[in-house]
């Protein structure tokens, strides 16, 4: 049985960098808030969109981007981590060094009895992806710690070394780890908990992964970054409201993109918070039914 919390464990250090990494760098160039769209009374519909940054924020970009080679093998290091937790819940022996971790996944993930976690089990191209990810640049990760790799120029990786008699070079953009480091941060997250919005987090994980097609090779999901409502809907002396419309609605402001949403009911006495997996499915709610749990 996959337990969060032994992944946690593993993680704890490598987890924070990423997901600290990601943050620093969205204050830096400007957090952009979920939009709100509020649904009024009188059938007007509004929209809200904030944006903030920190005064000096742009100086920890240029942090970032010097300790570039430290983040892409804080990534490496995460998804070894990752990996090696699968592999535990497969193997009774799962060695330490990368090349033979790698080799044993090659051998085992194929046979029937393989298991993933819940959340993997129906995202077998994603988790492939991430494989030759964690495959292709274990020798990259290795000269930056044990060699003369190659250089550092505003956070750009550029790798040229000779390993055994082979010459190696490889391009690995800032903004390439960046991605990196934000598509390993959701997955994790997502295998330590599942989150509610669920199924959005791994588009946006698609979303970021192709990002990376020059460094996996796989083919791509083809997946527009999905984005994310806040919706207010005044309910007023009604128990029934239109979740279709509201979609529709949605669909429509994106202009074609995936779309996810989470739903706060304003009564005049009331108020309830639906979360995106509840009414994902749904047409329509009746309030006369029981929705106490989601009441706030």
């Amino acid at each position: 049985m996959f337990r969060g919390q032994d992944l946690v464990e593993k993680l704890g250090y490598e987890r924070w960098v990423l997901r600290e990494s990601v943050l620093a760098v969205e204050k830096g160039y400007g957090i952009t808030s979920d939009s709100t769209v509020t649904f009024q009374l009188d059938g007007l519909k509004t929209h809200k969109l904030e944006m903030y940054a920190e005064f000096g924020s742009s100086k920890r970009i240029e942090v970032l981007e010097n300790l570039s080679p430290l983040l892409f093998v804080t990534c490496y290091k995460a998804l070894d981590m990752i990996f090696e937790w699968i592999l535990e819940e497969n193997e009774s022996n799962v060695p330490f060094q990368f090349a033979k971790k790698i080799k044993l996944y090659e051998h085992s993930n194929g046979l029937s009895e393989f298991k993933y976690p819940t959340s993997l089990i129906n995202e077998q191209p994603l988790i492939q992806v991430f494989f030759k990810l964690y495959k292709k640049l274990a020798i990259y990760r290795n000269k930056i710690i044990h060699g003369n790799w190659g250089t550092n120029v505003c956070g750009d990786l550029y790798f040229s070394f000779e390993d055994r008699n082979k010459h190696y070079e490889l391009n690995v953009s800032f903004k390439d780890i960046l991605y990196l480091s934000e598509a390993v941060s959701l997955l994790t997250d997502e295998l330590i908990a599942r989150s509610v919005d669920s199924e959005s987090v791994y588009m946006t994980i698609k979303f970021l992964v192709d990002k990376l097609e020059h460094l996996h090779g796989d083919p791509l999901f083809n997946i527009s970054k999905p984005k994310h409502y806040k919706v207010e809907y005044e309910l007023g002396d009604k128990n029934f409201i239109d979740i279709e419309e509201i979609r529709n609605y949605l669909i429509k402001q994106s202009s074609g993109m995936p779309i996810s949403f989470h739903l706060l009911i304003l009564s005049k006495t009331n108020k309830w918070m639906l979360p995106w997996n509840v009414i994902r499915d749904l047409n329509c709610i009746d309030l006369s039914d029981d929705w106490t749990k989601y009441k706030l």
